[in-house]
């Protein structure tokens, strides 16, 4: 009969449920735990729930979704004062932004989440906000931010034994790394993050991704196997997770003047690019469409470094 606490542990549950079953019995864990709640009016229990759903609005690259969550969730707060919904709320709200809004704010929300929360002392909160400066700011090429943030990341995820973040920032690592072209040590944080057998999806995809694409650039074998097993697997995984490998792929094909066999794959992920609101899914992926010969403009939306490459206004895209 323990209403409050039944929801709660449903909140708890939708994670290793979305892992194992998949997004829909995961968001099922979260709906059922606000129906518990919401009748009983505002409670930290339902500020929590509404982050949560927040939180997933945000990976599947849910823009006003997430925002209007996220100011049920401070109206919450508001009313019964939790300095914990209060901070969850801000950094949760710094990384929207980060990764769809305004990136420049949300690097310094997500600072100022981690100062708060190394002031309180909560070790986990400090890793999961280093965590979401450190994979935000590396898919916004926020790099600088970003790398001091993934680093101190790992370190203090080791320290806790957080071997899901320590985990998935290695594999960010291993991403901004390749962007940068540093080949070995895009590797070598990918296999490092590959080592842990803690079974997370998303910390895979990332990681062998990354191996894929840096066969790729550096003409290795084996390259097109990696991307094609991710690939394969893309439809199982939300969007920022896998549009890395499609990319991967048209590079491969576009190197060696074989499109054609790039260019089903790459239709289907600019079909989701173009359904989720991630300026840089659509702009990355949309330079590939439009290097392909698939389309002629910028897609709405796109991130403008990628923009401006396609418009040809290629020393404002370098810049």
């Amino acid at each position: 009969g323990d209403v409050e606490g039944e929801a709660r542990a449903l909140l708890i549950l939708q994670r290793p449920r979305w892992v194992r079953d998949g997004e829909e019995a995961g968001v099922a864990c979260t709906a059922a735990a606000l129906a518990l709640l919401e009748p009983r009016g505002p409670s930290e229990a339902l500020g929590l729930a509404l982050v949560r759903i927040a939180h997933n609005q945000m990976v599947a690259r849910q823009l006003e979704q997430a925002r209007n969550t996220l100011a049920e969730a401070q109206k919450v707060t508001e009313q019964i004062a939790s300095p914990e919904i209060e901070w969850r709320v801000a950094m949760l709200t710094g990384t929207v932004e980060i990764v769809m809004g305004d990136a420049e704010r949300g690097v310094e929300m997500l600072q100022a989440s981690v100062q708060d929360a190394e002031a309180g002392g909560a070790h986990q909160a400090v890793s999961t906000a280093l965590g979401m400066l450190g994979s935000g700011g590396g898919e916004a090429r926020r790099y600088d931010a970003a790398l001091r943030a993934l680093e101190r990341a790992v370190t203090h995820g080791l320290a806790i034994d957080d071997d899901i973040g320590v985990a998935y920032n290695l594999a960010w690592l291993a991403r901004i790394a390749f962007e940068q072209c540093r080949w070995d040590d895009a590797v070598d944080h990918a296999e490092r993050s590959l080592a842990y057998p803690i079974g997370d999806g998303p910390s895979e995809m990332t990681a062998r991704s990354v191996i894929g694409r840096t066969r790729v650039r550096r003409g290795d074998p084996g390259a097109v196997e990696v991307l094609a097993d991710v690939t394969g697997q893309a439809d199982d995984f939300l969007f920022q997770y896998v549009w890395n490998a499609y990319c991967g792929m048209a590079e491969h094909a576009w190197l060696r003047g074989d499109i054609d066999t790039a260019t089903p794959l790459l239709r289907h992920a600019f079909a989701r690019a173009m359904e989720s609101d991630s300026p840089w899914g659509r702009g990355e992926v949309g330079f590939w469409m439009w290097r392909i010969g698939e389309i002629d403009q910028p897609p709405d939306g796109a991130a403008e470094p990628f923009a401006a490459q396609m418009r040809g206004d290629w020393r404002s895209a370098a810049d």
